[in-house]
């Protein structure tokens, strides 16, 4: 999950870098809009505390950006970011699938007023198959960028929580002391 991750932010710090080589030219010639579409193949392992084992992920992570610089200084970015067919396998055997997506807006203003900081988090879910608990995997990355337009700063956080399927059925209520 960490090198997935790590697409995802290495992706945002180009945008974020490119806005800032954007912002030194002294003219934009009217609203310029660039578009990028990737889909990255993912092969990658990441140990979860809360299930005490290993899941592998495989499968393919697509993002799409589209920056919008316009000529009085100000640019606005649009991303949108989903898994295809990721799947998971941990070292016991249980089955994952990756159910996540998002998408993000922001507005800069790239007037030559430099230094920039942001922080993003992402929530994605790993749906457990049969009694393997579904996994919560919480991120936030952050992003500092200097007055001559260098990443000076980024830092990534990882979180996982396990969560176990209920059968639907009551749970019984203990006796409170066992009978005679």
């Amino acid at each position: 999950m960490q090198s997935l991750m790590r697409v995802a932010i290495s992706l945002f710090v180009v945008v974020v870098v490119f806005l800032g080589l954007a912002s030194t030219a002294s003219v934009f010639a009217g609203a310029t809009t660039l578009s990028q579409n990737i889909t990255i193949p993912v092969e990658t392992f990441q140990y979860v505390d809360c299930a005490q084992e290993y899941v592998t992920l495989s499968g393919q992570y697509h993002t799409q950006w589209h920056v919008t610089m316009y000529a009085n200084g100000t640019a606005h970015t649009e991303s949108h970011a989903n898994n295809i067919a990721l799947k998971g396998t941990s070292t016991s055997g249980s089955n994952y699938t990756l159910v996540g997506s998002s998408h993000e807006n922001w507005n800069f203003n790239f007037d030559g007023n430099l230094p920039y900081e942001t922080t993003l988090t992402v929530k994605n879910l790993l749906i457990g198959q049969g009694s393997a608990p579904d996994l919560i995997f919480r991120s936030t990355y952050h992003v500092t960028v200097n007055a001559n337009g260098v990443v000076t700063a980024q830092a990534s956080n990882y979180q996982y929580e396990c969560r176990q399927k209920t059968t639907g059925k009551p749970t019984p209520t203990p006796a409170p002391y066992p009978a005679p």
